[in-house]
């Protein structure tokens, strides 16, 4: 993690600068765990394994932001949240799994569920680690071109 870049966002990057009215937008938000990178987890025991990995040691998370238009003007910029874990025992990791929250969740787990109890700190952005960094979101939004 120490060789990662340690920027808590990206600036956004405008990839089209001409200015140009939209009349839609598509949003791509893919969601990155990474102690290693983690997504999702395919069954009960790649949640486990996923647990394993994070308990006890601080972790990213990395969000990246698209927005297109119907122009082709598109804004890039992605959110980097570290978070810390705290210890888990395997009943603690095997409890957490039964309850089926981490398993449509990027590294198995949810801040803002039952996997609160777990977290010991965050440095960033909280509404990053929850699924959409809104700030970051918002600043790009600014940047397109309106009609």
């Amino acid at each position: 993690m120490e060789e990662m870049q340690k920027d808590q966002a990206s600036e956004p990057r405008q990839v089209d600068l001409s200015p140009r009215s939209a009349t839609y937008f598509k949003l791509a938000v893919p969601k990155l765990v990474l102690a290693e990178i983690l997504g999702k987890p395919h069954d009960v025991e790649d949640a486990r394994h996923m647990l394993r990995i994070l308990q006890n040691r601080w972790h990213q998370v990395l969000t990246g932001i698209a927005i297109v238009n119907s122009n082709s003007f598109s804004v890039v910029a992605h959110e980097i949240t570290d978070v810390k874990f705290a210890p888990m025992t395997e009943d603690e990791i095997n409890w957490y799994v039964i309850t089926s929250e981490p398993m449509d969740k990027a590294g198995a787990y949810a801040i803002q569920g039952l996997g609160a109890r777990f977290i010991e700190g965050i440095r960033g952005d909280y509404l990053n680690v929850v699924g959409l960094p809104l700030r970051l979101l918002y600043k790009l939004a600014i940047l397109m071109p309106r009609e």
